[in-house]
């Protein structure tokens, strides 16, 4: 799974408890591990402070192997929850080019959802990326219908402001409500880290000169 620092957990959990809302889902504009490591952080995080929560990852791939194709109740059943050490339950949703059919019917899962919240604060849906919705996965759109909110995950400095709008507009048309945008710095280097590493390559022989610029780069608020 794609790393995301704690930091950045500790801020999603404050948001999902700050917002009075226990009905979840978090996705991505085309990063499935991302969307992966935040859930799954946020839902530990929740469990070991002393919440009941339940994940369900809803990213597995449709396969013809899974068995007949079964109602939404029997893959959403208590008897499909797996606990975790870590303290949360898990389901894991294991579609078939029949069942994942089901799925498409918001208003049903809506009803089940509700129906574990006797048992459960929160519950968190990790759900496949809008953008790029294939046949070897559970569309997104209904799926996130059924939740209070959204938070949508996107790791920075790849993910450009065309395809930001194009999936807020997607989810919107589906009647998606979005709660909030989750920005992941892992692996990013901003414009004035990048100038100090050249720097440190260009004038090497120039030691003073390449110290003075490496620190104007990396301090500079216009580059960082």
């Amino acid at each position: 799974m794609t790393h995301v620092d704690l930091r950045h957990i500790e801020d999603v959990v404050i948001a999902i408890s700050s917002a009075e809302k226990r009905i979840i889902g978090l996705t991505s504009a085309e990063c499935d591990n991302l969307v992966g490591s935040v859930a799954w952080g946020a839902a530990e995080f929740l469990a070991r402070s002393g919440r009941s929560v339940l994940l369900i990852d809803l990213q597995q791939v449709v396969r013809d192997d899974q068995g007949a194709a079964c109602t939404l109740s029997d893959m959403l059943a208590d008897r499909n929850i797996t606990h975790k050490k870590q303290g949360l339950d898990v389901i894991t949703i294991m579609p078939n080019p029949e069942s994942r059919y089901a799925f498409a019917d918001t208003a049903q899962l809506r009803t089940i959802l509700e129906g574990f919240l006797g048992a459960y604060q929160f519950i968190l849906l990790e759900l496949g990326p809008v953008l790029a919705v294939s046949p070897a996965k559970l569309n997104p759109l209904p799926l996130g219908g059924a939740c209070d909110y959204l938070l949508l995950t996107c790791p920075r400095g790849s993910t450009k402001r065309s395809q930001l709008r194009s999936v807020i507009d997607k989810l919107k048309a589906a009647r998606c409500v979005i709660g909030g945008v989750i920005l992941n710095e892992d692996r990013y280097s901003s414009m004035g880290v990048e100038v100090a590493w050249i720097a440190s390559w260009l004038l090497w022989p120039m030691p003073r000169l390449r110290r003075r610029v490496q620190n104007w780069a990396v301090n500079s608020e216009l580059l960082n």
